[in-house]
């Protein structure tokens, strides 16, 4: 079982388990999901980048973004190499009920619809639907996957004073920045454009989060600072080592979450500097290397 089908798993009994009729639940979902949860809890360590997604991804199991930062906050914790993943995983799966579906008999024509059991509805608008499918040279299916983590967190950032993510309006961004109906149909050559585009989205509207979600807010550079350790090969002893020099530390850190949001921004943007400079390095090595 992959680390992202299990954290489904478990968000969806998270979830399942929130809900109105949680009470006739059987014992042995919430037994399954008590195991896992702690499992999980116990692979990662008190304080961690995984830890805090791991608490904010259970306080609100239905949000995508929530999930995503989970997802990618747990890469690290070799999860997919313990096999008590895959057996909790399992049972959660054989434990959780089916969607329930709602059947619905409608008759009716035009605008006049008659809905069994209720009353005559009539509606003067007509909505026209246009189905749009991608095909050869658009994203492909793993492309879009990312991109729609991607909208996500743009979309939560965009939140307006009920909290609900703006899709729609990340949607239009897209739209207008390429020229396209759908994302779909955006060229796969143009996916780096996209996911860059996004990011910077991202980035100018994380500010948002400050006031809404401290903690999101702060998860948010931890993200930026993990890609940016990844993208120099250091390891997080190096970031620490570096963050307790350069931010001018009185004490060394042995964890990130030592330190508050403004700190997390300035050494998120002292390590883009560092990814800047390690790229134009790299760059001119073939040249110096033609005049020996």
């Amino acid at each position: 079982m992959q680390r992202d089908t299990f954290i489904t798993a478990l968000l969806s009994a998270a979830a399942y388990l929130k809900q109105p009729f949680e009470a006739v639940a059987t014992q042995s979902l919430k037994d399954a999901y008590h195991a896992a949860k702690s499992w999980l809890g116990r692979k990662l360590d008190d304080g961690s980048d995984g830890a805090k997604a791991l608490d904010l991804a259970l306080e609100k199991p239905d949000s995508a973004v929530r999930k995503a930062l989970l997802v990618e906050a747990t890469a690290d914790a070799g999860l997919e190499q313990d096999d008590e993943m895959r057996r909790l995983g399992q049972a959660l799966v054989a434990l959780l009920p089916a969607p329930r579906q709602q059947k619905i008999c409608v008759s009716g024509w035009g605008n006049h619809v008659q809905v069994a059991g209720r009353d005559l509805v009539t509606t003067t608008r007509n909505v026209h639907r246009a189905i749009i499918t991608p095909g050869e040279g658009h994203l492909t299916l793993e492309q879009r996957r990312k991109i729609l983590v991607l909208i996500a967190q743009v979309a939560d950032r965009l939140a307006g004073e009920d909290g609900r993510p703006r899709f729609g309006a990340v949607h239009a961004m897209l739209h207008r920045r390429f020229g396209v109906a759908s994302y779909l149909t955006i060229p796969t050559e143009r996916f780096a454009e996209v996911v860059s585009f996004l990011q910077r989205q991202r980035a100018i509207y994380r500010v948002r989060l400050r006031r809404r979600n401290p903690v999101a807010y702060g998860l948010d550079f931890l993200r930026a600072i993990h890609a940016r350790r990844l993208a120099l090969g250091w390891l997080n002893p190096q970031v620490y080592a570096f963050a307790t020099e350069k931010l001018s530390l009185r004490r060394p850190i042995l964890s990130l979450t030592a330190l508050g949001p403004l700190q997390l921004n300035r050494l998120a943007e002292l390590m883009r500097r560092e990814v800047t400079k390690r790229a134009a390095i790299d760059h001119s090595r073939p040249a110096d290397a033609a005049k020996l």
